[in-house]
C-alpha cells in the first residue's frame, strides 16, 4: 500500500494498493465484477488470493485501490500518484519475475476518462451495474509517459 500525503498537514490525498494475485485467482478478472469484487458480492470470503513474494506463477497485479481525494483530482496530484504507482510496480517486478498483467475495476464513471488516457482496456462490463474490469500490460504501464498521457485528460 502506498499513500500520497498533503505537504501542509500530512493528511491523505491518495492511496494505491497493488495486490499480486495468485494464479488460481486470475479467473476472477473474467467474471462479472458484481460477483468477483469482494465489496459488492455476497461472498464472505475474498475471492482473490495474494501471491507470495517470489511466486514464479504470479503474472497479474490487481490494482485493488487507486483512490484520490476529489479535492486533489488535478494533474499535479494525479502525476504524483501515477508516478509512484509506476515505481512501485517496477519494484514488484523484481519480486514477481513473470509479472505482465495489470487489472483493475472501474466503479465510478468519473474514472472512465482516466482509464482511457492511461490505455486500460475494458475487458468485462457488468450487466447489473456500471462496474467493469479493465486491463493493461504491466510493461506498457511502466513505460508510459505519464505527463504526456495526462495532457490528454479532460478534468
Amino acid at each position: 500500500m502506498r499513500v500520497v500525503r498533503r505537504a501542509d498537514n500530512l493528511n491523505v490525498a491518495g492511496v494505491i494498493i497493488l495486490f499480486p494475485v495468485s494464479s488460481e485467482s486470475e479467473f476472477n478478472f473474467f467474471q462479472p465484477p458484481s460477483k468477483s469484487f469482494y465489496l459488492t458480492s455476497d461472498n464472505p470470503v475474498d475471492p482473490f488470493i495474494r501471491a507470495a513474494v517470489g511466486d514464479e506463477n504470479c503474472t497479474s497485479v490487481y490494482i485493488r485501490a487507486w483512490i484520490i481525494d476529489p479535492m486533489f483530482f488535478n494533474p499535479a496530484t494525479l502525476y504524483q500518484l501515477l508516478d509512484d504507482t509506476q515505481k512501485t510496480l517496477k519494484r514488484m517486478q523484481s519480486d514477481f519475475p513473470q509479472l505482465c498483467d495489470l487489472y483493475s475495476i472501474i466503479l465510478h464513471p468519473v474514472h472512465e476518462e482516466l482509464r482511457r488516457v492511461l490505455g486500460f482496456e475494458r475487458i468485462y462490463q457488468d450487466t447489473q451495474r456500471s462496474y467493469s474490469w479493465v486491463y493493461l500490460a504491466a510493461d506498457r504501464f511502466v513505460n508510459l509517459d505519464i505527463k504526456q498521457a495526462l495532457t490528454n485528460l479532460k478534468i
